[in-house]
C-alpha cells in the first residue's frame, strides 16, 4: 500500500491502518449496541456511546499521528 497524499498532509501506511481499525471497531460498537437494543429492547444513552466510539482514537492517537506527515 502506498501512502496517500492530502492536501499538504501524506498518510503513511501505519496511519491508514490504524484509522481502518478505528472505524471497523466504530462499527462493531454501533452494530453490537443495536443488536442488543433490538434483542433485549434496552435503551442506551447517548452518554455511554459517545466515549465507547472515541475511544479507539484516543488509544491510537500517539500512532495515528507519528504517520502523518506535513509538507512544507
Amino acid at each position: 500500500m502506498k501512502s496517500i497524499q492530502i492536501g499538504k498532509l501524506i498518510f503513511h501506511k501505519k496511519a491508514i491502518l490504524a484509522v481502518t481499525f478505528c472505524l471497523f471497531l466504530n462499527g462493531v460498537i454501533i452494530g453490537a449496541l443495536l443488536a442488543a437494543k433490538q434483542l433485549d429492547d434496552i435503551s442506551v444513552s447517548i452518554f455511554i456511546i459517545m466515549p465507547l466510539l472515541f475511544l479507539p482514537y484516543v488509544l491510537l492517537r500517539k500512532r495515528i499521528s507519528s504517520n502523518i506527515q506535513e509538507i512544507n
